[in-house]
C-alpha cells in the first residue's frame, strides 16, 4: 500500500506532466481544466489546505471574471476562434498560478529534462521551455 507521501508525490508529478503536455492528459481544454481541479483539490485535502485552495481558486476565477464558468469556458467565450491548444495553455497558466499560491512543489526542472529533445511537439507547452 502506498503512503500518503507517495500519493502526494504522484499527484505533484502528474500536475507537472499535465502542465507540460496538457492535451495528452485532458484531451480537451475543458478536460485539462477538470483534471487539474481534481488533482489540486485532492492535494489540498491531503495537506489540510482545502479552505485555502477554495479561496485561491475562487480569487483567480473572479480575477478572470469567470462567473460560474471554468477557465476553459470563459476563454472560449472571450476568444471564439481560439484553438484547443491555445485554450489549454491558458487553462494551464491559471492552474500554475493556483499551484504557486498553494506552494505545490511541482518539479519543473526535472520534468523539463525528461522532455529534452521532444519539446518541438505541438502538444508541448512551449512556455515551460526557456
Amino acid at each position: 500500500m502506498k503512503s500518503v507521501d507517495q500519493i502526494a508525490d504522484f499527484i505533484v508529478e502528474r500536475i507537472g506532466h499535465i502542465y507540460f503536455r496538457p492535451l495528452m492528459y485532458g484531451d480537451s481544454a475543458s478536460g485539462v481544466d477538470a483534471i487539474l481541479h481534481y488533482y489540486h483539490e485532492l492535494w489540498s485535502m491531503i495537506f489540510d489546505q482545502s479552505d485555502f485552495y477554495r479561496s485561491i481558486s475562487r480569487s483567480i476565477h473572479a480575477e478572470r471574471e469567470c462567473g460560474s464558468a471554468d477557465f476553459s469556458t470563459k476563454y472560449k467565450m472571450d476568444h471564439s476562434t481560439a484553438s484547443e491548444h491555445e485554450i489549454a495553455f491558458f487553462v494551464v497558466d491559471q492552474w500554475m498560478r493556483i499551484s504557486e499560491a498553494l506552494e505545490i512543489p511541482v518539479p519543473y526542472e526535472r520534468i523539463r529534462n525528461e522532455f529534452e529533445g521532444v519539446a518541438d511537439s505541438p502538444n508541448m507547452n512551449r512556455k515551460l521551455f526557456p
